[in-house]
């Protein structure tokens, strides 16, 4: 098409256009009628009389039937009426002149606004398609004013659209590897911006970051198995963006006018000291300043892996949604797994509270499966863990467990209270780590 009209700008998108608006003036025969003693364009054979009659005899309907509008809708695909009318009847303006009477003849000013084109003349090549028989005086300054193309260009071809596969993974390389915290950046960013976007940013390929998000869609059709699930982007935007801010400048972004002062009373000259930057972060993000760093001082000195990471985390299995998220474990495995880990990532006893529920069991039972548990957390890596028994009332409906009961494990923050409270970013760095571990772990 473009090659015989000379319009680079012609698309094969543009012939669903066309039928609509022709296919419009052929179910409106009133119109048509005026039409064809102003417009020269609709004097073909494709609105004779005998063509329009076999057209609605296809159809089904009469002439005049306010189906019309309905039956272009269909024809194209459309759910409603008003995609039709509102984004492919550009003729508009000149059917409401035929619709007036057009007691005049149709001007050249109005012919170039309707169409979109400053001057046009009619071409006389036969044929029953518009874009055979209109031409433009503008291409001649066109051809003038455009960029020649080279030789190159005008012999090449596309033999397989699998010659551009190389061109979908824009993203260069890196040969050093990202840190944990980076890795938690890209996948924020991804909740506003395509992999294609994020991938050429961050110097990675598309089918990476998509392989990121596909994991991320994992974990949250899994955690919880039962009940709301998790947002398909942990909830750390705020806090990751933060951490990064503050180590590729040094401070900590200042949210007021004022400027950071030292304990005596002097601005600093090279950022906030640690006391006021310490007073400037919330309990959040000290949390996670605190547990990034332990997880990639773990990873670099072998003590930690993906493998260890991706068994502890999946204790997300068993989140009980509300405020806060609390788990319920029935599986005493896994939970070893998950104190392991929680060990290793630098938590205390006083940061993690333990309570088993056993049903109605008799005493010597509960004694029997405390003691056991006495021996898997003596093992686990965290010193001085305790288990509160439940009381049958609080969990009347016990899961299917392993014979040890159902532990219910809390992790809480000493500082917003002095019992301590739960906080949502502990659920949302496990559901961050489960991500990476499964994207991360086979590399």
């Amino acid at each position: 098409m473009q090659e015989y009209t000379g319009d680079r700008s012609l698309r094969i998108h543009h012939l669903r256009h066309s039928f609509a608006n022709w296919t419009w003036f052929r179910l409106n025969p009133a119109l048509l009628q005026v039409g064809r003693q102003q417009l020269s364009m609709l004097q073909g054979t494709y609105y004779a009389d005998a063509a329009v009659t076999y057209f609605y005899r296809r159809l089904g309907i009469h002439p005049y039937s306010r189906k019309g509008m309905y039956v272009l809708c269909h024809l194209l695909g459309h759910e409603e009426p008003a995609t039709t009318i509102g984004s492919y009847l550009h003729l508009k303006d000149l059917m409401g002149y035929l619709a007036m009477g057009a007691e005049e003849p149709a001007t050249q000013k109005l012919l170039n606004h309707t169409l979109g084109r400053s001057t046009l003349t009619v071409r006389r090549e036969p044929g029953e398609s518009l874009a055979l028989r209109l031409g433009y005086e503008t291409r001649a300054l066109e051809r003038l004013v455009s960029p020649a193309r080279s030789p190159v260009e005008l012999s090449s071809s596309l033999p397989s659209i699998k010659l551009l596969t190389h061109c979908f993974d824009v993203g260069r390389k890196s040969d050093a590897p990202r840190r944990v915290v980076e890795w938690a950046a890209i996948l924020m960013v991804c909740r506003s911006c395509l992999p294609e976007q994020v991938a050429y940013q961050e110097s990675l390929t598309s089918v990476e970051v998509r392989g990121l998000l596909d994991n991320a869609a994992k974990v949250q059709r899994l955690c919880p198995g039962r009940g709301k699930p998790l947002p398909l982007i942990p909830a750390l935007a705020p806090w990751v963006n933060r951490l990064i801010a503050v180590e590729h400048t040094g401070t900590v972004p200042d949210k007021g006018k004022e400027e950071a002062k030292s304990p005596t009373g002097v601005a600093g000259s090279e950022g906030r000291t640690v006391s006021s930057r310490r007073k400037a972060e919330s309990h959040s993000l000290q949390v996670l300043r605190y547990l990034f760093t332990q997880l990639q001082n773990g990873l670099d000195n072998g003590q930690l892996s993906w493998a260890q990471i991706k068994d502890g985390c999946q204790i997300l299995k068993y989140l009980v949604p509300g405020k806060g998220y609390l788990i319920r474990c029935p599986s005493s495995k896994r939970m070893i797994r998950f104190l392991t880990l929680c060990g290793l990532l630098g938590f205390k006893a006083r940061h993690i509270r333990l309570k088993l529920h056993l049903g109605e069991m008799d005493e010597t039972q509960q004694a029997g499966i405390l003691a056991s548990w006495d021996q898997f957390l003596t093992r686990s890596g965290v010193c001085g863990l305790s288990v509160e028994l439940a009381k049958p009332q609080d969990n009347p409906y016990l899961r299917k467990h392993d014979g040890l009961g159902v532990m219910e494990v809390r992790l809480v923050n000493r500082q917003l209270g002095s019992e301590g409270r739960r906080q949502r970013v502990f659920i949302s760095l496990l559901q961050l780590l489960l991500i990476l571990s499964l994207s991360l772990g086979s590399q």
